[in-house]
């Protein structure tokens, strides 16, 4: 190949891609509408971004695979925990995780009832963008991990075990039990706890007094 041959060669291969990447990018601008669902961007949803930045959520937190990967990604947990757990949680982290057991605690942001609103709704406006099961990473989430609920080693639901199965019925989502229910003494969410709830069924049944 001559010198005229490869810078013939260059330039055109670099053409070619420059005029490919720009389609590319043309492309994808058309698309940014649908795939965000940029419709649902409500008031609400831009408040609740706004607390996102001022509290500086991503220097803990990641959204689409972006931020600190200190503490889960956020990008689906609206999906996986529920609004009422996640209004709970953003009240009062410190009802839901010990120091002492997990090794780090979320502050307490002191969010009033309307920012956790739109907190929220920023979070499930985020579920709703279609990333292409970006990230590939699982949510780490500790569940339901209430300072004082016993630990069980945790079963698979296809051994039979009833027990086993119980437990994942109540963390599947759904039904999704563990967004308004506790299994922890005292701790109440939407609805009450569950905790001893054998105990006190068959005290009611025995007294109905």
């Amino acid at each position: 190949m001559t010198k005229r041959q490869a810078a013939a060669f260059f330039l055109g291969g670099t053409g070619i891609f420059l005029v490919l990447f720009l389609a590319l990018t043309v492309h994808s601008h058309t698309r940014f509408p649908e795939l965000t669902n940029a419709q649902n961007l409500t008031p609400e949803v831009l408040g609740g971004k706004d607390v996102w930045h001022r509290e500086s959520c991503v220097n803990c937190h990641t959204l689409m695979g972006e931020g600190a990967y200190y503490a889960p990604d956020l990008t689906g947990i609206t999906a996986l925990r529920g609004e009422a757990y996640l209004a709970q949680f953003l009240a009062e982290p410190t009802r839901f995780y010990s120091e002492a057991e997990h090794r780090r605690i979320m502050t307490n942001p002191g969010l009033t009832p309307e920012e956790i609103r739109e907190v929220i709704s920023f979070l499930e406006w985020i579920g709703e963008i279609h990333n292409f099961d970006w990230p590939p990473r699982p949510i780490l989430v500790s569940g339901m991990a209430f300072s004082g609920t016993p630990a069980r080693e945790a079963g698979s639901p296809a051994s039979g075990d009833p027990v086993a199965l119980g437990e994942h019925l109540f963390r599947s989502s759904p039904p999704a039990c563990f967004s308004c229910h506790s299994i922890a003494p005292g701790v109440v969410l939407v609805g009450p706890s569950l905790a001893q709830l054998s105990v006190r069924a068959d005290s009611v049944l025995t007294d109905p007094s």
